[in-house]
């Protein structure tokens, strides 16, 4: 780990938007990083509503891989609609 990013707020919610706003203002040069990953997890409607568990990651992952399968066959070429 290079560096920690915390966020305080009033509330869950406001701690969760100033991160995000933190997140989009950073920039890493260097090494390979996970600062997208968590860009995507703060707008995760499952993250922001706190439903989260310990299987939340692996989940998580699991649906954004589904998600670009299912895009990059759409975006097939040669796909007639």
């Amino acid at each position: 780990m290079l560096a920690k990013l915390v966020a305080r707020g009033d509330d869950r919610d406001k701690a969760r938007m100033r991160l995000a706003d933190a997140l989009r203002d950073t920039e890493v040069a260097g090494p390979g990083n996970n600062i997208y990953f968590l860009r995507e997890v703060l707008s995760d409607t499952l993250f922001r509503q706190g439903g989260v568990t310990t299987g939340y990651v692996a989940a998580f992952q699991a649906a954004r891989a589904r998600a670009r399968e299912a895009e990059s066959t759409f975006n097939a070429p040669g796909r007639a609609d």
